[in-house]
């Protein structure tokens, strides 16, 4: 009976832990959301990718568009929310845009995949003003 007992309190207990933890986990994960969106929101109201945007639509004839996505969050390794603009071509993903935002500051950078390295935002549009419009 006194077994019985306790074990009914320890469940008890967890139960209220997990409660507790569940709790916080769900008001983090809305804060993280909350975060997530606005980058999200950020990137998409980038001049460069809106343009993007406009161009895939009109040469899709409105049956292909952009979005983008959260590809990675900040870890151990890395310092950047890792943002994708990529178009689903109906046989795979296309990647046209990766932007790593930092989490506090929400400063955007561009991935030059080409020479794998991060731009400032100025330093990519001066770049790529120096480039024939045919490459870029």
């Amino acid at each position: 009976m006194l077994r019985q007992l306790l074990f009914g309190i320890v469940i008890c207990c967890l139960g209220s832990l997990n409660v507790d933890a569940q709790k916080s986990l769900d008001k983090n994960n809305r804060k993280d959301r909350i975060k997530i969106d606005k980058i999200l929101d950020m990137v998409l109201a980038l001049p460069e990718v809106k343009a993007e945007i406009k161009y895939v639509e009109k040469e899709s004839k409105g049956t292909r568009h952009l979005a983008a996505a959260m590809y990675a969050t900040p870890s151990e390794n890395r310092n950047y929310y890792w943002v994708k603009v990529w178009e689903d071509n109906g046989m795979n993903y296309v990647s046209h845009f990766n932007f790593f935002v930092d989490p506090q500051t929400l400063s955007i950078k561009y991935l030059d995949t080409i020479n794998d390295t991060l731009l400032d935002l100025k330093a990519w549009r001066h770049i790529k003003q120096t480039i024939p419009k045919s490459i870029h």
